[in-house]
């Protein structure tokens, strides 16, 4: 869908509605649509997000420490429901949805309830729709981004010279090319390239591959973003070993055979349910440290005795 073409159309035929859900993946690419829109409801140019989110037109919500909160939807509904000292229409874009909270959910959905000014409009972002309340989700119209493909990604970093593990594993969290030209720079990706690489060495023994995956993850204990990053790597990773056929890592392909007869293929259904859990809890501003340790110690049970 070309969706700056669908809002030029419905405000030149009168018919926009109050609440879009733009479904897309995070990064600068979204940022720049949302802002193209504005521009198009409001014929308001802005130079970049923060600029956006300085105007008096525009009341734009992110996450604070991974999560939306009660208070700052408490707060938009505060905002609006002040008399506007300007003309046009009044904006409110609330990112990452999927973010909110029960309480932050429930804020959300009695503003909605509430009667807004026809010349309010809310834009919604979220790159996990299946994970938006039904209730949320019935009140918006939703556009969709078209995604770049997880091969498109790998093969601009290819392009690049990116070597091969760290191609398989930015494509494997992003897919917005901005987001995975910067994230070749990080330590913490540098860190989980040299995780994929030893893994099959350190699969061998149950004594040391604890203290190894310990050592080796302990930079994670400082951002939640690259915590995240890694469970979701380490998810891959033990799918993959588990379905034992189009590999993410050639690494771990090319050393399958001699990693199976050290894993317990039972226990691996049982870790990777931890690893969802652990992504679940990651929200709730879990201590890093200790999740990841609890998640380590898990993770033992995969080798056999």
């Amino acid at each position: 869908m070309d969706i700056l073409k669908f809002f030029e159309n419905s405000i030149n035929q009168n018919k926009l509605s109050h609440l879009y859900l733009i479904v897309g993946p995070q990064g600068e690419l979204r940022d720049q649509l949302i802002l193209n829109i504005i521009q198009r409801l409001n014929d308001q140019t802005y130079e970049s997000k923060l600029a956006a989110q300085e105007s008096s037109q525009l009341y734009w919500i992110e996450a604070e420490n991974t999560m939306i909160k009660k208070q700052q939807i408490v707060a938009l509904q505060e905002e609006f429901s002040k008399t506007s000292l300007s003309d046009g229409k009044r904006i409110y874009v609330i990112d990452d949805i999927e973010t909110m909270n029960v309480q932050s959910s429930n804020a959300l959905l009695k503003f909605l309830e509430e009667p807004l000014s026809n010349q309010t409009i809310g834009l919604l972002t979220t790159d996990k729709p299946q994970s938006i309340l039904d209730t949320i989700l019935s009140r918006t119209q939703l556009l969709k981004m078209p995604y770049l493909t997880k091969e498109d990604v790998f093969n601009h970093l290819t392009i690049l010279n990116v070597i091969d593990t760290k191609k398989s594993i930015i494509s494997e969290i992003t897919r917005d090319l901005s987001v995975a030209e910067s994230l070749c720079e990080y330590q913490e990706i540098d860190q989980i390239v040299q995780l994929i690489e030893n893994f099959p060495k350190q699969i061998h023994s149950k004594d040391t591959f604890e203290p190894w995956l310990l050592e080796t993850t302990k930079i994670f204990s400082e951002n939640s973003s690259f915590f995240e990053y890694l469970v979701q790597i380490l998810y891959r990773l033990l799918l993959d070993i588990k379905k034992g056929q189009n590999m993410t890592f050639s690494v771990i392909e090319n050393a399958l055979e001699d990693i199976k007869p050290y894993i317990n293929l039972d226990a691996i259904d049982k870790t990777l349910h931890m690893l969802q859990q652990t992504l679940y809890e990651n929200r709730y501003n879990i201590h890093l440290d200790t999740s990841r340790r609890k998640m380590i110690h898990s993770m033992k049970e995969l080798i056999r005795s």
